[in-house]
């Protein structure tokens, strides 16, 4: 298996799991329906959206630092082209308002450019990473962050307790505990990568 089939791989199995874009559309959603339970259909549409636009990592190559990052998938201009469809077509909010929500906590990561294919400008709101183009060796520099770290338990917490409440059944149940795997795992990944800091640097 190739390089780039190998990290599209990892990607692609680290995205079932809890994630951050999980969490905090599950925050969104509970906050734009509360106090009322939002709709299962409307709340796994958001939180897929939310979370499964990360799979044209499959279109991109071996950069790390950009890849699918630089494709329209990314750009912020189609999703807020389909945001406007929304008052004749109501489905398309929770489409594309999650979409929206990922690329914005993208733009404070990594980076993206949010006018492509109009523009190739980037916006970009911490300094560049200066991990190797590897994935482990990004995914370590990301937990590294205080302030990355402090916004995925925050996330978590939120998503955890306004979904406390919401009625018992598998689907419901499954985001609850989808908060707090979040949670657990975040503390997990943060005490590996600052115990073995070296997996930043690609020195192990």
């Amino acid at each position: 298996m190739s390089t780039s089939h190998r990290s599209c791989l990892t990607t692609v199995v680290l995205l079932l799991l809890p994630t951050f874009h999980a969490t905090s559309t599950v925050v969104l959603v509970a906050l734009l329906w509360y106090p009322l339970q939002p709709p299962v259909d409307v709340l796994y549409t958001a939180v897929g959206c939310g979370v499964f636009i990360d799979l044209d990592i499959l279109l991109a190559g071996d950069d790390l630092e950009h890849g699918h990052r630089d494709l329209v998938t990314h750009s912020m201009l189609p999703w807020l082209c389909l945001l406007s469809v929304a008052p004749v077509f109501p489905p398309a909010f929770w489409v594309a308002v999650p979409v929206l929500l990922h690329l914005t906590v993208d733009a404070m990561d990594g980076g993206l450019r949010p006018l492509y294919p109009l523009s190739k400008w980037r916006v970009r709101t911490v300094p560049a990473s200066t991990a190797p183009n590897s994935y482990i060796s990004r995914l370590a520099d990301y937990y590294l962050h205080n302030r990355v770290c402090a916004a995925e338990v925050v996330s978590a917490v939120l998503a955890t307790l306004l979904s406390w409440g919401w009625d018992s059944s598998p689907a419901m149940a499954v985001v609850h505990w989808c908060g707090l795997a979040t949670l657990a795992s975040v503390l997990l990944l943060t005490a590996v990568f600052r115990a073995a800091p070296s997996l930043a640097s690609g020195a192990v």
